[in-house]
């Protein structure tokens, strides 16, 4: 379990390091690597993992008895070699820091297995609970910094298809560290503040509080899919309190409210410094949903035109670690920004049946404990954490065919965690059920 907390750790050392390298422009590659070596701290945490899982005793490995989790292991194992033969195949192709990246990435999948075999349900349900509020107080500092940097003027306001949103950029900044899953699972755990953390009145408020500066802070920089989650987790927590018969619509309605009246108030302040939060939510709403708009795609439908071409040129195995860049010529594009595309590209069909067959048990068994949530067969105790972790996951495929996921290992470690709690909690009660 403590090697779980060095994955934790260095995810919340890469968001915290943003906001602080930002505000006294340091170069953050000094806050996220190990100075004596020159490596991130998240490819030590993660190199830690695969030795202890590759030189334990074969014998205090958890046989999982569910056929499809064990199928879901030899899966990884067998990609994650692939990606070993991908990382030698074109070492050299580009800078080695990069391939690197790349193969950590892939590895990372390791998290899921390491789980599957050394970690049983109530293990890991310890585990997610002495990570709740260290998640949710990373995830306040964040909001909290992005506004306060906002107002600082220290964040930078960019143009976009929609309008404006708030970056906040550092020095040196190669990784993209997604907070999309951050937000999404520490926003369900405040809502649901009462089921996890019982009645206490300084937790409530705090959590209160949390909502409402999450709100502010992100209607700054609102993208489609955070606009959608946002209003997911909400929509989730009004169906599951209605289903309770729980009357608590008041309290929520009035946490949604305060954030308004704050941009109404302040509506000055924010313009002088480059923004209308209420036209942003607005403005994301529409385009969201003007789907026949030609920038509706943001170009990218073009990129995956592209992206399949070299697919077709590279079909086994794709262009391995290398640069996609590399291969389109004179055009000026982005990535696919799609799981499935991606991982054609870099992967080529081999590699993409594996990878498409990990996600596809992941969501098997999402849905196999999904079930057995409407069917009440999870006791109370465990009851709101898999609905808190089922929420996340299928909000995950938000970023997952809209972004980059595959490339981003640090996001994706935390939604490994998950994953690895899921189908923990779901194989449990299933031999419950069948009286194993």
């Amino acid at each position: 379990m403590k090697y779980l907390n060095f994955i934790v750790i260095a995810y919340i050392l890469a968001i915290i390091s943003i906001p602080i390298a930002n505000f006294f422009s340091l170069d953050i590659q000094i806050l996220t690597r190990f100075p004596l070596f020159n490596i991130k701290y998240f490819d030590l945490a993660l190199f830690v993992l695969l030795i202890v899982t590759f030189t334990s005793n074969f014998s205090s490995f958890k046989y999982n008895k569910n056929k499809t989790s064990e199928v879901l292991n030899f899966l990884i194992v067998i990609f994650c070699l692939f990606q070993l033969v991908n990382f030698f195949r074109t070492l050299g192709f580009i800078e080695i820091n990069a391939q690197v990246s790349f193969l950590g990435s892939y590895l990372a999948l390791f998290i899921v297995f390491y789980i599957n075999k050394f970690m049983n349900k109530e293990q890991l349900k310890l585990f997610l609970k002495n990570k709740y509020i260290l998640l949710i107080l990373i995830s306040f500092f964040w909001q909290s910094a992005t506004l306060y940097l906002y107002f600082s003027g220290k964040a930078s306001i960019q143009q976009d298809t929609m309008g404006q949103r708030v970056h906040i950029d550092a020095i040196n900044q190669k990784d993209v560290i997604g907070t999309a899953n951050l937000l999404v699972f520490t926003l369900l755990l405040a809502l649901f503040r009462k089921e996890i953390f019982g009645f206490k009145k300084i937790v409530n408020l705090f959590l209160t509080f949390f909502i409402i500066v999450t709100i502010i802070s992100s209607s700054l920089s609102f993208h489609r899919g955070l606009l959608f989650s946002i209003v997911i987790c909400v929509l989730m927590y009004i169906v599951y309190n209605l289903r309770q018969k729980r009357i608590k619509i008041i309290s929520l309605s009035i946490g949604l409210i305060i954030p308004f009246f704050i941009f109404v108030i302040f509506s000055e302040t924010f313009q002088k410094s480059g923004i209308n939060p209420i036209t942003n939510i607005v403005n994301t709403a529409e385009y969201a949903s003007d789907t026949e708009n030609s920038n509706w795609e943001k170009g990218r439908g073009f990129v995956r035109i592209l992206a399949v071409k070299i697919w077709q040129k590279n079909f086994w195995f794709g262009i391995g670690m290398d640069s996609f860049n590399k291969y389109i010529g004179t055009y000026k594009a982005s990535t696919p920004h799609n799981l499935i595309i991606t991982s054609l590209v870099y992967n080529g069909l081999i590699g993409t049946i594996l990878f498409i067959g990990i996600y596809l048990i992941f969501y098997i068994k999402t849905f196999s404990l999904l079930k057995l949530l409407i069917n009440n067969k999870i006791t109370e105790e465990d009851k709101m954490i898999s609905i808190i972790l089922v929420i996340t996951a299928f909000l995950w495929l938000v970023p997952a065919l809209t972004q980059e996921i595959q490339t981003e290992r640090y996001s994706s470690s935390i939604q490994y965690i998950f994953f690895g709690a899921i189908i923990k909690i779901n194989d449990y009660y299933k031999r419950q059920l069948n009286g194993k």
